[in-house]
């Protein structure tokens, strides 16, 4: 019998920090795929920059969003 762990990925999510002095928060995560990655980082994310690796490859970047004042007046 195989078990669910092995039909899934392994997925590294980081959350990035604009603050030098702060580190980005870095969940360890199993996936079916990158769309379920994807999508859990970005509601992660909370409009921050975000990345999410498989292995060694970054499969999804998203740099920060503008609060909503920065973009009404830009």
């Amino acid at each position: 019998v195989i078990g669910l762990e092995d039909s899934m990925l392994e997925y590294e999510i980081r959350i990035l920090n604009n603050d030098r002095l702060c580190q980005s928060l870095i969940f360890a995560a199993f996936y079916y795929d990158d769309v379920e990655a994807i999508r859990t980082a970005n509601k992660l994310a909370v409009g921050r920059g975000v990345e999410v690796w498989r292995d060694m490859e970054c499969i999804h970047r998203a740099s920060q969003q503008a609060s909503g004042a920065a973009k009404r007046a830009a």
